[in-house]
């Protein structure tokens, strides 16, 4: 099978509208590539690893020489004939696919503005893979992606929609409610957490949003309270991609609006249970310091919050873009995370610059778990 057809960059130019000039040059890789039978051929098998039955996390960066930095980005808009094949199956509207395929331009330019060369990092296949795989759709300033619940908790529901979460059995939570391990911290003497589930009731640790969870256990009678979420259940993860427009209530709700009538409609054997989002953006620390009325705290605030593993580096990449600038932690626990006395350039949005004041005072972010009931 011919992965690099002919007709492949005009389906590129009409979803991705690039330049001529970045267009020549995707297609002079691709056709290094395809006049190079062993590359030809590494080509094909990690096509196959990332489009298969089963996926592939880690696939290895490829030397293609001049080719090196098209190499990813081809590798998934080669699928763009498929793709296409399949919206156009389900009749999911064509202005969805151009839509969603707009975070690739996102991305190039990112790359393009930090390296100086057109294309994107093999890393970025984790990511961008979703995109053509009929697994996440950009409904107005929203994506959201079907897959198996992220959250960190079995989350209950009774017939007046009150929910409440309970702590996977053995999972392991400091004295500050935090998940052990969470941002390189971990306790000698962690909460490990039980979750039993028997014919008439479950049995567990109910989690707060923030803050320490009490270690007794409590019973929720069947008769009552079903399942809502556990890891097994199928939601909708929401994610902001980073243009766009700004992240207003309105634009929010609009999103939403367009995801319970999309999702029900082209995908109803699904039954997604949930929204889910699992991100800085929920962190109560970022709601704080912007206030209540900031787009991102009132984002945050539809969501019911479970306590998230997250590491430093979530920060670091999402607030930053890089490493965040140097703080003062006096607290002996938290040693692991000090940070290199790296000076940061100036604050870019308000943000950055209450984040920056937040780090160099010794405070925290933790990445957090949200969850919306639907229906």
């Amino acid at each position: 099978m011919n992965l690099i057809s002919p007709t492949l960059f005009e389906k590129i130019q009409f979803r991705l509208g690039l330049p001529d000039a970045t267009l020549q040059h995707f297609r002079q890789a691709a056709a290094h590539i395809a006049g190079d039978s062993a590359l030809y051929a590494q080509f094909q098998a990690q096509h196959e690893q990332i489009f298969g039955e089963t996926y592939a996390y880690q696939i290895t960066e490829v030397d293609a020489g001049e080719a090196t930095s098209c190499w990813a980005p081809l590798l998934l808009l080669c699928r763009l004939p498929v793709l296409e094949a399949q919206y156009q199956a389900l009749g999911i509207p064509d202005a969805v696919l151009t839509k969603t395929l707009s975070n690739f331009v996102f991305f190039m330019n990112n790359y393009f503005n930090a390296e100086g060369r057109i294309g994107f990092a093999t890393y970025m296949i984790n990511w961008l893979r979703h995109h053509m795989r009929m697994e996440l759709f950009q409904l107005g300033r929203l994506q959201f992606e079907r897959l198996p619940s992220p959250i960190t908790a079995v989350v209950l529901q009774n017939a007046e929609g009150r929910t409440v979460a309970l702590a996977p059995n053995g999972t392991l939570y400091r004295a500050d409610g935090q998940i052990n391990g969470t941002c390189g911290v971990s306790e000698k003497s962690p909460f490990s957490a039980e979750f039993q589930e028997t014919d008439v009731a479950f049995y567990g640790t109910v989690l707060a949003g923030s803050g320490p969870i009490s270690h007794e256990k409590q019973v929720f009678s069947k008769k009552i309270w079903k399942k809502l979420l556990d890891s097994d259940t199928p939601v909708l993860g929401v994610h902001i991609p980073g243009v766009g427009g700004r992240l207003t209530p309105e634009a929010c709700d609009d999103s939403f609006a367009q995801a319970a009538a999309f999702f029900p409609k082209y995908f109803p054997s699904d039954c997604a249970r949930a929204y889910t989002c699992v991100s800085w953006l929920l962190s109560t620390s970022v709601s704080r310091l912007l206030g209540p009325e900031a787009n991102i705290a009132r984002y945050a605030a539809r969501f019911c919050l479970v306590p998230n593993l997250s590491q430093v580096s979530d920060v670091e990449n999402y607030i930053f873009g890089g490493k965040p600038p140097p703080r003062q932690d006096d607290a002996p626990e938290h040693d692991e995370l000090t940070l290199e006395n790296t000076p940061l350039p100036p604050p870019q949005n308000a943000l950055q610059q209450a984040a920056a004041e937040h780090l160099k005072k010794g405070g925290h972010f933790y990445v957090a778990g949200g969850y919306i009931p639907i229906g």
